[in-house]
């Protein structure tokens, strides 16, 4: 696959026509069986995948800080908000569930400071602008978002983290206008210009690395961008609702991640550290890993998918049948123009459409059922087959009144 499942590898799903096991609100089903009589339930190889819903998740006990993250994202501004060119997604993108991940996607030795005893949770996000990402033409942002126990706290963590990295590059701290909360440090690689940025925000601090041309810089162009950039993402972040003191979050507050297939027990073998489960993300979380972020951001806003899990499958709920068919379609052109190829349905299931990888043997797989759409990938054409047939199933029985 080509990036985090909700996205441009897959291709455009067929329409469904409905037969209703039960009644019907505002023409589409209830929670009663939704069928297709186009599909051939008796002939769907699902392998060993499952074929029911999962029970509710319940409030996270684990990894509270990581699901917080999740939730987050959503009200972390991307990098093609911040420029428009910046649509090539880079690592590090994605959860920060302790200090010591700051130190790895931030800046080395942010982690080491004393306020990060106070650090709850973060997210970060990285992009460049692609194949013209070299010399004069650089432009590359790593914005992350880390939160703190208290305003007190994230002030005192910018200020110790922006006098770490003036230290680390023996620069000066200097002011950012526009921002009156930012710390900034600037760094000169000659045909580009770096402006590392630090904010603090009520309990929040934002931390910024912009690498633009230094002609753009000696302009005051890059400059002004960053100042934007802090303002909007401080009116992003304020409207985040943040998990209550003593309580952890909901993993699935919208019931969405019950429906999608769970990693396998190999995937699991092979990522000791992975999470054991999937994760739910707005459509701006989806666009921070996705390889065609706007058009993932636009159209998943526009059709109403406001909830979207990401596990071994990826499911969304549109607000209506015709928009989980749109956000499908959004695929077919992205997909052909990164190579991949109209490949076999899988038996029984013709609604389903799949592609193949130009050069490997991963086939993709994506299906819509009502509201829902769902996307697969397996290294193998059997493998996608297996999945989507299993994800076909769990979706027939998902609540098409849910909101």
């Amino acid at each position: 696959m080509t990036r985090s499942y909700l996205g441009r590898s897959i291709a455009a799903a067929a329409a469904v026509t409905a037969v209703l096991a039960g009644c019907t609100v505002d023409g589409q089903p209830s929670s009663a069986t939704f069928t297709d009589p186009a599909v051939q339930v008796d002939a769907l190889d699902t392998g060993d995948y499952p074929t029911r819903a999962r029970a509710p998740f319940g409030r996270a006990v684990t990894d509270p800080e990581r699901v917080e993250a999740t939730r987050m994202a959503q009200f972390v501004l991307a990098p093609f908000e911040v420029n428009p060119d910046l649509t090539h997604g880079q690592w590090p993108v994605g959860e920060l569930d302790d200090a010591a991940g700051i130190g790895r996607a931030v800046v080395p030795g942010a982690a080491d400071i004393p306020a990060n005893a106070e650090f709850v949770t973060g997210f970060v996000t990285t992009a460049d602008n692609g194949d013209a990402n070299v010399g004069a033409a650089r432009h590359l942002l790593r914005h992350a978002v880390l939160k703190y126990r208290s305003p007190a706290d994230a002030s005192a963590a910018a200020e110790q983290m922006s006098a770490a990295v003036a230290e680390i590059d023996n620069k000066p701290i200097v002011p950012l206008d526009g921002a009156p909360d930012t710390r900034t440090v600037i760094q000169d690689f000659g045909a580009s210009t770096a402006i590392l940025a630090v904010t603090a925000h009520d309990s929040y601090v934002f931390f910024d690395r912009y690498y633009g041309p230094t002609t753009q810089f000696r302009s005051g162009e890059s400059l002004v961008r960053m100042a934007n950039a802090i303002t909007q993402q401080k009116i992003f972040i304020d409207e985040f609702t943040p998990t209550p003191d003593g309580e952890t979050p909901l993993i699935d507050p919208d019931a969405i991640l019950i429906y999608a297939l769970p990693f396998t027990a190999a995937y699991l073998r092979a990522n000791p550290d992975s999470p054991d489960r999937g994760a739910v993300y707005g459509p701006r979380g989806i666009a921070h890993t996705s390889t065609d972020p706007v058009t993932d951001f636009q159209v998943l806003t526009r059709i109403g998918s406001d909830a979207n899990a990401v596990e071994n499958s990826a499911v969304f709920r549109a607000d209506t049948a015709e928009g989980a068919r749109t956000y499908l379609d959004s695929f077919l052109g992205s997909n052909r123009t990164r190579g991949w190829t109209g490949a076999d349905s899988p038996p029984g299931l013709p609604t389903a459409t799949c592609q193949k990888h130009p050069t490997s043997q991963a086939h993709s797989c994506a299906l819509t059922v009502g509201r829902y759409g769902a996307q697969v990938i397996g290294n193998t054409k059997t493998d996608a087959h297996q999945q989507a047939s299993a994800q076909y199933l769990i979706l027939t029985t998902a609540d098409q009144r849910a909101h």
